[in-house]
């Protein structure tokens, strides 16, 4: 995946970012996400046409 932002479960202390929580994805789980991230790309670079 390039180009895609994802957001992740955070702890956050008084200076900012304490600790990364990191989900252990099972391979479906993970073609999921590929899958969704194609159809986020292809719905931006459809909204950006009209203004290239």
């Amino acid at each position: 995946m390039t180009a895609c932002v994802l957001g992740v479960p955070v702890k956050l202390g008084k200076n900012g970012v304490e600790q990364v929580y990191e989900i252990k994805l099972d391979q479906s789980d993970l073609d999921l996400l590929q899958k969704s991230a194609l159809i986020v790309d292809e719905n931006c670079k459809m909204l950006e046409a009209p203004f290239t």
